[in-house]
């Protein structure tokens, strides 16, 4: 998408988080990406830490703030990656 980036205001090719590839490598590079919005990688490590922290995975996903479906999915993703460990074994 081209629009102006909300960091710089040039009109550029936006990456993500209305950021566009310039000002997106600074923020990830000084640490403030964070400041730019929340994005999947983001509600998905949360949704990880709660899961591994013993919370069902309705509690999870709703404090994530997602729906019960995208936070099967997100199970579902884990599990594929090897990394839902509260997962047993069927």
């Amino acid at each position: 998408m081209i629009a102006a980036c909300d960091c710089c205001g040039h009109t550029r090719k936006i990456e993500c988080r209305g950021l566009c590839r310039t000002c997106r490598g600074r923020a990830a590079k000084y640490g403030s990406l964070q400041e730019w919005g929340y994005v999947k990688a983001d509600r998905l490590t949360e949704y990880q830490e709660m899961r591994a922290a013993g919370y069902s995975a309705g509690q999870s996903a709703w404090t994530v703030g997602v729906s019960e479906r995208t936070g099967q999915r997100y199970e579902n993703e884990l599990a594929a990656a090897g990394q839902a460990p509260w997962k047993t074994a069927a």
